[in-house]
């Protein structure tokens, strides 16, 4: 498997993530994918520049982003 396939099933498998999960942190992404820190930043990073997801503050704690799937 290529390195670019390895990413686009990542960007893949977070996006399906948070359309079943509803909003979460990059931390619990890690946790629940097992994927780095760095490749889990860097997808959802790709997905906001496409207008997949987009982050919000947190409002149990604003010093945390959540990350959710973009709607339309």
């Amino acid at each position: 498997m290529t390195a670019f396939v390895a990413k686009q099933r990542s960007y893949e498998r977070i996006l399906l993530l948070l359309s079943r999960e509803g909003p979460l942190t990059p931390t619990q992404i890690i946790s629940k994918t097992s994927y780095s820190e760095r490749t889990v930043r860097y997808a959802l990073s790709k997905l906001k520049a496409q207008g997949k997801v987009r982050n919000i503050p947190s409002f149990d704690d604003m010093r945390k982003i959540l990350y959710h799937v973009q709607e339309g």
